[in-house]
């Protein structure tokens, strides 16, 4: 039988005590940051855990995102507010600062936009049918029949 290790409790113990583990700071705080964003590129991630996440790590979220490459800021961006209308022509920080409203709840989610409707009937260029009441009105059909005389 194979012992299982708290890794949740050995990194509690090892930010409680940083005297106690100089030569492995940088290394912590790399595989922190590691850990927060895997979370938020998680595929069972969205908006949601964004908000937890933020809730949880408070000020030091946006220390998290200004370290994400602009990629991986475009990316999360995308799952969390895919019809953000500038996720493509935005810069960087444009991109940032709107995946830290959203974290904090300032705006939600943009919704999807509406696309003009296909109409049924194909129109013919050119040739327009007229209504039907505007058949029985044309000189055509007003047309009066000359008697004869006998």
């Amino acid at each position: 039988m194979a012992l299982m290790l708290d890794g949740l409790k050995l990194l509690r113990s090892i930010a409680a005590n940083p005297a106690a583990f100089p030569a492995v700071i940088a290394d912590a705080e790399k595989v922190a940051r590691s850990l927060v964003v895997g979370q938020l590129k998680a595929k069972t991630s969205g908006l949601a855990s964004l908000r937890v996440v933020h809730r949880v790590l408070g000020d030091e979220f946006i220390l998290v995102v200004e370290g994400m490459s602009d990629a991986e800021v475009k990316s999360l961006l995308s799952k969390v507010d895919k019809y953000y209308p500038e996720l493509q022509t935005a810069a960087a920080d444009q991109l940032r600062n709107q995946l830290n409203a959203l974290a904090k709840g300032l705006v939600e989610p943009n919704v999807k936009p509406k696309t003009p409707g296909k109409s049924s009937k194909p129109e013919t260029p050119g040739k327009k049918v007229p209504a039907k009441s505007d058949r029985l009105a044309s000189t055509a059909m007003a047309a009066v029949r000359k008697r004869r005389r006998s």
